[in-house]
This record gives C-alpha cells, structure tokens and sequence, in this order.
C-alpha cells in the first residue's frame, strides 16, 4: 500500500463518525440538489413527482457517482453506517 492509501484508510477506520456510500455522495453535491432530492424523497409514495431510489441511483451513477438504489434505501430508511455511528455514539 502507498501512504497516501495507508492514511486515508486509518482516518477512514479511526473516525468516530462513518458514513454510508451514499452520504459521502450526498454532501459532494451542490446544495441545491442536496435540496431538490431531500424534497421529492419526501413525497408520499404514490406523488407523481416523488423521486425513487432506483431514479435517483440511475442520474447519479450517469454522473460517475456509483451507488445502488438499495444503499439509498438503506440510507433514507435508517439502516445505513450513517445510523450505525449514530447509535454507537450514544452508548
């Protein structure tokens, strides 16, 4: 391994707070769109304008972001590392 790699992997494994692949996504977009898919997420499901996890998965892997639906559902349901760190913090 370079020591770029070997840094990068021990401040990935020694920081208190994980993200899911989704996330670190998330907050690489501008706000804007950060706002745009928080909104239309939210919709109730049968909203002709709610945004699936398949869709948004689909635009963003079309920009190199790879990311499955699945990992956004875990994300927006709460299953994600995301959640994980958050539980573990309060213990």
């Amino acid at each position: 391994m370079t020591n770029s790699i070997l840094q990068k992997l021990q401040q990935e494994t020694e920081s208190s707070e994980r993200k899911c692949k989704y996330a670190t996504i998330l907050v690489k977009l501008d706000p804007e769109t950060q706002a745009f898919i928080a909104e239309r997420i939210a919709l109730p499901t049968k909203h002709p304008h709610k945004l699936s996890y398949a869709t948004l998965s689909r635009v963003l892997k079309s920009e190199k972001y790879l990311v499955g639906s699945s990992t956004i559902g875990d994300h927006y349901t709460g299953i994600c590392a995301c959640k994980t760190s958050e539980a573990e913090a309060t213990l």
